[in-house]
């Protein structure tokens, strides 16, 4: 009986060896996202990286990576949510609070255009102009490094 038992444990062992777990399937598409990612293929990364986030919704770097295509893509709702999902389950992911910063201040900058836009009369400061381009600037390096 005893030596039954263990040839049935030896075949069930066996039998699961080769199974692949849900975080072992998550694992290889994160990868593939990963490496879409880094080959700039941005379509193909987000859905597999999305893919990873329907069964692992709290995966940092996917949802990191999905924030930066986001950003990409110029989906600043997406991104903000994104990035405080990854600073929700990593307070000090400082990469993510620096990007959710840069989407707060490029959406700033939007909406200031918008207003400005409707006066009747010219933007004055000179400070304000400066401040604006001076971000406009750093926008452009920030997003451009993370290519």
């Amino acid at each position: 009986m005893k030596k039954l038992f263990t040839m049935f444990l030896c075949s069930v062992l066996y039998a699961c060896s080769g199974m692949q777990t849900q975080s072992d399937t998550d694992q290889k598409t994160f990868k593939m996202g990963l490496q879409a990612y880094h080959a700039t293929q941005w379509q193909a990364a987000q859905n597999l990286l999305q893919q990873v986030l329907v069964d692992e919704p709290k995966h940092i770097e996917a949802n990191f990576l999905l924030g930066n295509i986001a950003v990409r893509n110029k989906s600043f709702a997406k991104t903000v949510t994104h990035f405080q999902t990854v600073i929700r389950l990593q307070p000090h992911h400082t990469k993510a609070q620096d990007n959710i910063a840069l989407v707060h201040l490029i959406l700033a900058e939007r909406y200031f255009k918008q207003f400005s836009a409707h006066q009747s009369s010219p933007l004055k400061s000179k400070k304000l102009v400066a401040l604006l381009m001076a971000i406009d600037t750093f926008a452009d390096n920030h997003l451009s490094k993370q290519s």
